[in-house]
């Protein structure tokens, strides 16, 4: 009888890693990180909101 010898498959390329799937989140954030002028309107627009609620 025939003597089955079992091979593992073949990486397709050894020096690729996974990466992890970014969320479309995380990805936003990232380039919303990046525009310093759209750090400084998030900073004001939130200002703007509790200014309100301060009591000076």
């Amino acid at each position: 009888m025939a003597e089955i010898i079992s091979t593992p498959p073949p990486m397709l390329n050894p020096d690729v890693t996974e990466e992890k799937a970014v969320t479309p989140w995380k990805e936003a954030w990232k380039n919303f990180k990046k525009n310093k002028l759209a750090i400084v309107g998030l900073a004001i627009v939130v200002f703007l909101f509790y200014l309100p609620f301060l009591q000076i």
